[in-house]
């Protein structure tokens, strides 16, 4: 409501006795106020008389996308256009939409717009439960605090996937009198992934690449022979193309371990390193996290179907890395050989790392993923998270001085007492009747709002609870399994649990008590 509205509505109420009163006291133009005290609205809210939709109903409509949005199921042109015409058919039966009308409707409300829609697994959506997300921010900043970690010793690894032959679409300008505009495209079926690991200082490590297929026989570097093209990376070959634990364990032990040392003695236990990693399979077999206990280094893994939102090589280079290989794949295609090979895929992904993998991306990640400089905020605002379980308000029609619809018991009383002022004793007594009818329908309208909160909040506690205990038994496994692994290396049950007291402390994500690791 603007100013020269809301001065014209405290004349309607009675506050002041004029509008050069009212308008004294708000500083709204007079002749504004008129106008909006006669009834005429701003120009951009007066409804036009051949618009198919009243105001009114295309604030309904903007109200349906919002919710359809929250719900995740965006609405598309198509279903757009058929609500609309419903709509409007409730003013006029025959109404029918133009091919224009849904771009002036977009004009007309900037805030909503068209882009294609991005798909997001139910886990992850179930997953963003803004409890669990802060708690593991503050068992996050306990382990840092704790153990003295510096930035140069925090890492994160994940995954990247690549299939050789695979470059992505961009815009391009065509003659369309010669036909859609194709591109030469490679033959190569093959598939890859690596291993990256970034510091929150932006550093990074050799990766470990595995290819899919069957190791060769002849040794690996007659295959990928070390040069300035070719570096002598560490490389797999697993079924798939994916790793196993079998690389895990090669990793921590071949590379993490040694480079993340950055010089210092073996020997050295005066620091710990923290590796933030996903809770793949790989990563949390026990033999997995001894290697890492009793090399000085934590391990702090990613709650379930999070990495979304707090994964710092997802939300930094990775984007970046895809861009650059289908980028370099194209410009290696053009030049005539469409075959990638796997040597061959070396070389323009060590051209690919250059241009992608570097500081600037990766520290943007780790500030996206709000854990350096640590915020859990940047997580919490993001709306996956802030809209968790949300749902659209009731709707209220657009408030005028002529469509002044009561938003509570007071509001409808301070109405009731001016009509009665105006009314004679038969009309005061259909008055009281109406007013009898009202506080029924808004006892039982608080009474249903509160029983339907009462049960939304019970079923979100309900699920919560459960992801809770969910949770809680993976940890204690995890904690059994490295236990076990202790135990099979000779080492005594005081040994073992002097390494598992070193556990991050995960209590704090599930705001319980909790028995200390033993």
């Amino acid at each position: 409501m603007d100013q020269a509205s809301r001065a014209a509505h405290l004349v309607q109420r009675g506050q002041f006795k004029s509008i050069r009163q009212a308008t004294r006291a708000t500083g709204a133009a007079r002749s504004t106020v008129q106008d909006r005290y006669a009834g005429r609205q701003p120009r951009g809210q007066e409804e036009v008389s051949h618009a198919r939709l009243s105001r009114y109903q295309e604030e309904v409509l903007a109200k349906y996308i919002r919710d359809t949005q929250l719900q995740y199921a965006p609405v598309n042109r198509g279903q757009l256009h058929v609500v609309a015409e419903m709509l409007a058919q409730l003013r006029e039966p025959n109404a029918r939409l133009g091919k224009h009308w849904l771009s002036r409707f977009l004009d007309r409300h900037p805030d909503l717009k068209t882009s294609r829609n991005r798909g997001l697994d139910s886990k992850r959506i179930t997953a963003a439960i803004p409890s669990h997300i802060e708690g593991w921010f503050a068992h996050v900043d306990d382990v840092v605090q704790r153990f003295n970690i510096h930035p140069q010793d925090t890492w994160n690894m994940d995954e990247i996937g690549y299939q050789l032959s695979h470059s992505q679409n961009e815009l391009v300008v065509f003659d369309r009198r010669t036909g859609p505009p194709l591109s030469l495209a490679s033959g190569s079926t093959g598939w890859c992934s690596v291993l990256e690991s970034i510091s929150a200082t932006g550093d990074t490590m050799k990766p470990l690449v595995i290819h899919r297929g069957a190791a060769p026989d002849k040794p690996l570097d007659r295959w990928f022979p070390p040069s300035p093209e070719c570096p002598h990376w560490r490389w797999g070959f697993t079924v798939k193309g994916w790793t196993n634990n079998e690389h895990a364990i090669e990793w921590v032990k071949e590379v993490f371990i040694p480079q993340s040392r950055r010089g210092r003695d073996p020997t050295d236990y005066s620091y710990w390193r923290l590796l933030i990693i996903d809770g793949h399979g790989s990563h949390t077999q026990g033999e997995f996290i001894f290697e890492c206990l009793v090399n000085q280094v934590l391990v702090i893994y990613l709650l379930p179907h999070t990495s979304h939102l707090s994964q710092p090589c997802d939300l930094g280079p990775f984007a970046h890395l895809k861009s650059y290989y289908s980028k370099n794949l194209k410009s290696f295609i053009a030049l005539g050989d469409t075959q990638v090979t796997r040597a061959q895929f070396n070389i323009l992904y060590h051209r690919t790392r250059q241009e992608g993998l570097t500081a600037q991306h990766i520290l943007a990640g780790w500030r996206r993923s709000g854990l350096y400089p640590l915020n859990a905020r940047k997580v919490l605002e993001k709306p996956e998270v802030a809209r968790y379980r949300a749902t659209t308000p009731d709707l209220a029609p657009p408030q005028s001085h002529l469509t002044l619809t009561p938003q509570d018991d007071y509001e409808y009383e301070q109405i009731q007492e001016a009509l009665n002022a105006k009314l004679t004793r038969s009309g005061r007594r259909l008055q009281k009747q109406l007013s009898h009818a009202y506080f029924r329908e808004s006892s039982a309208r608080k009474v249903l709002s509160f029983e339907v909160s009462k049960a939304r909040k019970r079923t979100l506690e309900d699920e919560v609870q459960e992801t809770t205990k969910r949770l809680r038994k993976q940890d204690d496994k995890r904690t059994w399994d490295t236990t076990e692994i202790f135990k099979a290396r000779g080492y005594t049950e005081e040994e073992t649990a002097s390494y598992i007291d070193v556990l991050p402390n995960r209590a704090l994500i599930y705001n319980v008590e909790e028995e200390p690791n033993t």
